[in-house]
């Protein structure tokens, strides 16, 4: 295991077949580097399962969530991990009064679009949406994708957008964006911008959030097994 202190994950790296997210709520203007320290405290502290490729963690800009980000060689053993009382998503946070944990939810890595310019993210947006099933969500993925796309977003209103990466839950019920941005201003200046509005009104809208709604995060630390 090598600890990367400022390496974010290559989200599509052929390995990882499985991902693992999960947050930890501490409220608003909480504590939220205290929590990503006993986080990564905790997993620097457990054996390594078989498995798993890397953990990331991020802290909300306003300080009130921190999220992990698991890749895993397969479902299977993701599931397991779950299974196992050594690494109970809870453990790192015992003691600390009025942090809620919800998660951690299992995905799949359905599609990516990435810039044609590689740059290195200053913001990192994660977005869970309700869906109806595994064919209904590729069908909303897909309809975004295909109205903003990263290659392109840049010439258009507000450039800044480096990737989106949406996967789909293993059970069906939610889909994820793990998006790069160049900022925290930039994304906002998207969100508020024509193209994401024309986006939105050619797939009907923009699903009920599932916990996570268009937050923005800085990395705080990853831990990648080479």
């Amino acid at each position: 295991m090598t600890v990367a202190a400022a390496t974010r994950p290559v989200i599509d790296r052929p390995d990882a077949d499985s991902v693992l997210v999960g947050v930890f709520r501490a409220g608003e203007g909480g504590p939220g580097r205290a929590v990503a320290r006993a986080v990564m405290d905790f997993w620097r502290g457990v054996p390594w399962p078989t498995g798993l490729l890397s953990v990331n963690c991020y802290i909300s800009t306003d300080g009130s969530d921190v999220l992990t980000y698991e890749q895993w060689t397969d479902d299977e053993a993701a599931a397991r991990s779950l299974e196992q009382g050594g690494l109970s998503r809870t453990a790192p946070v015992d003691g600390m009064p009025g942090v809620e944990v919800v998660g951690p939810v299992r995905y799949r890595l359905y599609r990516s679009s990435t810039s044609d310019e590689p740059r290195v993210p200053g913001c990192f947006v994660f977005a869970s949406l309700l869906v109806d099933g595994h064919e209904a969500a590729r069908q909303w993925v897909d309809q975004v994708l295909d109205s903003v796309d990263m290659s392109t977003v840049a010439e258009r209103d507000h450039p800044g957008g480096i990737s989106a990466h949406f996967h789909i839950s293993v059970d069906g019920t939610s889909a994820l964006n793990y998006a790069e941005w160049d900022s925290e201003e930039a994304h906002i200046g998207f969100i508020e911008g024509a193209v994401r509005q024309e986006a939105l009104s050619q797939v009907g809208g923009m699903p009920r959030t599932a916990g996570i709604g268009d937050n923005r995060f800085l990395l705080f630390q990853s831990l990648v097994d080479n």
